[in-house]
């Protein structure tokens, strides 16, 4: 079946050249799906377009011009912007000292890089928001004074209108702000970067005034200790007449060794004197005293008796212990000192010194060209979308004027 040019209408067979209804049949559907496989339904989207473009221009310059009335309606806004250096990976001051510090030292206090995360979360606190809502009177000038929650709707307001960025790559924050006016969207970005570095300042102080109070106690505990150590060893020098073990040990086995070989010697002159002269000669009742006098001796160094050897020998073990306890308990406390010193010194120089967060790569000015509305894209996404619909409507309705008696009787025989 030939489907003519002239969508709904068809010459009539009496061959007489008069237009009837065009009425679509069982054949016609078939016939009109075996040709719309191919380059026919094409021409006929083509045809059927043709006939219609001036209700369909009509309409897309209709939508252009309300689309470019309503786009001088809204608003205009600008966005000015700053770029600020983020924080470098790695840390510096107190960090760096405790990264070179041994053990005993790195374990009295942690450190860690700092992360732009810590920025981000200052520039969208509550309290900056408020700062900059107050600063600039935003509640007036987002026109928020009627609302139930007029600083909750202008720091909302203040959010949307607000844009943090950060670029992983050259590793820089951005801050972008929309305002009417050039002059105050220039003044709240720099006000937040401002903003930034004074609360930043005061979070670092006081983390800064908490790590030192910290270390100053860890070293107070640390000479409270050794000052007890040392008070004990006192005690125990005192008590027990040493003053160290280890040389008083090498002083008593020096004395005995030859506290012995003057025994041995007295022993051998006394039993060479007696075999010679016998028990009644006066020499040999003179040697005879030697060897007790010598074996008196070294009986009194052995019990600690003499006064040049207070300690008895049977006790040297247990001295001995004692004593590397405490002098271990001294030289642990004095080397907790010796490493804690410095650490105390630098976060006393930590507290003082001025921190700035963040340097600035550019500072906001006001910007000349505006950022919204951008009313050309407006204009060209509006127009084509209607133009895209007012064809799909054209094709809609050429499909159901052609085919409206076989609807009908369709409906009609439901």
């Amino acid at each position: 079946m030939k489907v003519d040019p002239t969508p709904g209408i068809h010459p009539s067979e009496e061959g007489d050249g008069a237009m009837l209804p065009f009425v679509a049949t069982d054949d016609w559907l078939a016939a009109d799906a075996d040709a719309g496989d191919g380059g026919s339904l094409f021409w006929y989207v083509v045809r059927t377009l043709r006939d219609a473009r001036w209700p369909i221009a009509g309409v897309s310059v209709l939508a252009a011009l309300i689309a470019a009335g309503v786009s001088l309606l809204l608003p205009v806004r600008y966005a000015a912007e700053a770029r600020v250096l983020l924080p470098g990976s790695g840390g510096g001051g107190l960090s760096a000292l405790i990264g070179d510090l041994s053990p005993v030292g790195g374990a009295l206090l942690g450190g860690g890089a700092k992360d732009y995360n810590r920025y981000l979360a200052i520039l969208t606190s509550r309290s900056v928001q408020d700062a900059v809502v107050d600063r600039f009177g935003l509640v007036r000038r987002y026109r928020m004074a009627d609302r139930p929650d007029p600083r909750g709707e202008a720091r909302a307001e203040l959010s949307s209108r607000t844009k943090f960025a950060v670029d992983l790559k050259y590793d820089f924050l951005s801050i972008s702000v929309l305002d009417g006016s050039p002059e105050v969207s220039a003044s709240i970005v720099n006000f937040y970067v401002e903003e930034l570095n004074r609360r930043n300042e005061l979070l670092s102080a006081q983390n800064a005034s908490g790590q030192r109070r910290y270390i100053e106690e860890r070293y107070a505990e640390a000479e409270l200790a050794l000052d007890s150590a040392r008070a004990e060893m006192r005690v125990f020098q005192e008590t027990n007449g040493v003053v160290e073990v280890p040389a008083m040990a090498e002083a008593i086995m020096t004395s005995l060794a030859d506290a012995r070989a003057e025994v041995v010697r007295a022993e051998v002159e006394f039993q060479a004197m007696r075999a010679q002269y016998g028990d009644e000669n006066p020499q040999v009742a003179a040697a005879r005293d030697v060897a007790a006098a010598a074996r008196s001796a070294q009986e009194r160094l052995i019990a600690g008796q003499d006064q040049g050897m207070p300690v008895a020998l049977r006790r040297l073990p247990a001295l001995a212990a004692e004593y590397g306890r405490i002098y271990q308990a001294v030289l642990t406390h004095t080397k907790i000192l010796e490493a804690t010193r410095p650490i105390l010194e630098q976060a006393r120089f930590a507290e003082e010194q001025e921190r700035i967060a963040v340097q600035v790569l550019d500072v906001a000015t006001p910007p000349v060209l505006k950022a919204q509305p951008q009313r050309t894209v407006i204009v060209v996404v509006t127009t084509l979308s209607v133009t895209l619909l007012a064809m799909l409507a054209a094709l809609a309705f050429a499909w159901l004027r052609r085919n409206r008696a076989y609807l009908a009787s369709q409906l009609g025989a439901g």
